[in-house]
């Protein structure tokens, strides 16, 4: 973590559930160069938090970044400059909701046609997440496993406290469309170490609670 009185670019957030995995995430964001971070882990070895969106409420008040990440442990960082060039991007757009490294866009005129698109890589044999893109590109919503927000407007749309480990940069990404702020996605040089494989009985709760909450509005 970086002495606070500099000025911090990023406050990054992680939930930790598994200490080697934490340390290797470590490790490699050290090698980080020409940019300023704090790192918030959370710690949840002993299932402290019964859903990321309450454990990353618990730290929001602590993070002193311009912009906060939210970020899976098991993401790394394949060049040195990842997050100074992240920075840039970030920097250069205005009044965003959620930036994320992967998302879906739905076609307007064919609700059922969803695409993908991310630059990142994913699972052991690193294939790509998504239709590769060289440019910002406008989503409807982003994956869970790297995002990032202004602090300081997650500091007035925190997420909510429903229990839950799915789905909730979704919500957030829909929560800030209906304030009329648009979300993205930016070309990343990541692997997420995860084929990002996690359905369980609880994410279909969770998506059936999305479409009730905001089915009226959205293609979900």
């Amino acid at each position: 973590m970086i002495n606070k009185k500099f000025n911090i670019d990023f406050s990054i957030v992680t939930i930790v559930n598994n200490f080697e995995v934490y340390h290797e995430f470590c490790d490699n964001l050290s090698n980080q160069e020409d940019i300023e971070y704090e790192l918030v882990p959370i710690y949840n070895l002993n299932s402290e938090y019964k859903s990321a969106r309450k454990a990353y409420n618990s730290v929001l008040d602590k993070c002193n970044g311009k912009y906060i990440i939210f970020t899976h442990p098991d993401i790394r960082f394949q060049t040195k400059r990842e997050l100074s060039l992240i920075k840039k991007y970030v920097d250069d757009i205005d009044s965003f909701g959620v930036i994320g490294s992967a998302g879906a866009y739905y076609d307007d005129h064919d609700l059922n046609k969803r695409t993908i698109y991310s630059s990142m890589l994913h699972g052991i044999n690193k294939i790509n997440a998504g239709i590769e893109i060289q440019g910002v590109k406008e989503v409807q919503t982003v994956d869970e496993c790297f995002f990032i927000t202004e602090r300081e407007y997650i500091l007035s749309n925190r997420f909510s406290e429903t229990d839950g480990w799915h789905l909730y940069a979704v919500e957030l990404c829909l929560e800030s469309i209906l304030q009329k702020r648009m979300n993205f996605v930016i070309p990343v040089n990541m692997w997420h170490i995860s084929d990002g494989k996690s359905f369980d009985v609880n994410y279909i709760y969770q998506l059936e609670r999305l479409i009730k909450v905001y089915g009226d509005y959205f293609p979900i």
